[in-house]
């Protein structure tokens, strides 16, 4: 039995302070109350780098906001450097939702709709989340009446791109042909992440081709999702997708469906 521990109460919350960031959807956000911005339309995403639980007592405040089958399921890794990025991902997910609502961290229950997307049990409160873990840095992404995903690869390693001639359409294969050297592993890791927040966003995990949409850059940050069959867009759906590297080293996108 989970034992619920008040966030608030926590003696180890303060070794923890993640960032946060908006997915702008309106001119001024800034004086707003975090509650009021998903409210307002916004998409907010937290994350935290590996400085938040490398010693004993930041595992113990993962531990304590995390639930027994979160526990069981990080045993499972064989490093434990992966079981620790595991919990820190689920527990900042915990307290990220804690945040909107006055539900502590281990009372959030979760389950996995037919096709495996997560989902809130008893989601009253419409919020929608997605979350993403890599050596080194966790990230998760709320939003009230509309679907979220987000995915984040570590940018410092060379891009497997032999990986796009088999998974990325024509126009992005030619376009990273295109670039200087030292301009295409970012670019690589930028269409990565945002293919791999969409499929997070509509839930179809592969079932959805890669090379059957792609991605175009509109302003600094934002794409534009293009499809080259029509019949695997979501029709009437608008569609909001956000990428920036974090601290030089992780490159983090957001795909927002409303």
């Amino acid at each position: 039995m989970d034992s619920a521990v008040p966030l608030r109460s926590m003696p180890n919350a303060n070794h923890i302070h993640p960032q946060f960031s908006i997915i702008e959807l309106k001119n001024n956000w800034e004086g707003v109350d975090k509650r009021k911005l998903l409210e307002s339309g916004c998409a907010v995403v937290w994350y935290s780098l590996s400085d938040a639980w490398e010693t004993e007592q930041q595992k113990r405040f993962w531990r304590m906001v995390t639930s027994n089958e979160e526990h069981d399921r990080a045993s499972r890794f064989f490093w434990e450097e992966d079981r620790d990025v595991f919990l820190a991902a689920h527990g900042l997910l915990r307290i990220t939702l804690s945040r909107y609502t006055d539900r502590e961290p281990l009372f959030w229950r979760f389950k996995k709709d037919p096709l495996g997307k997560p989902r809130i049990v008893n989601a009253s409160d419409r919020l929608s989340f997605s979350l993403t873990h890599t050596r080194g840095f966790v990230a998760c992404v709320v939003t009230k009446n509309s679907s979220a995903g987000v995915d984040a690869e570590c940018c410092a390693r060379a891009a497997p791109l032999d990986v796009a001639e088999s998974f990325f359409s024509n126009f992005e294969i030619m376009s990273l042909k295109k670039l200087f050297k030292q301009d295409r592993n970012r670019r690589f890791f930028e269409y990565w992440t945002l293919k791999e927040s969409y499929l997070k966003a509509i839930g179809t995990g592969l079932n959805l081709p890669l090379n059957r949409f792609y991605f175009v850059p509109t302003t600094d940050g934002d794409w534009k999702i293009h499809f080259v069959d029509t019949s695997f867009s979501s029709g009437s759906k608008k569609y909001r997708f956000h990428s920036r590297t974090i601290d030089s080293r992780f490159q983090l996108s957001v795909a927002i469906i409303s």
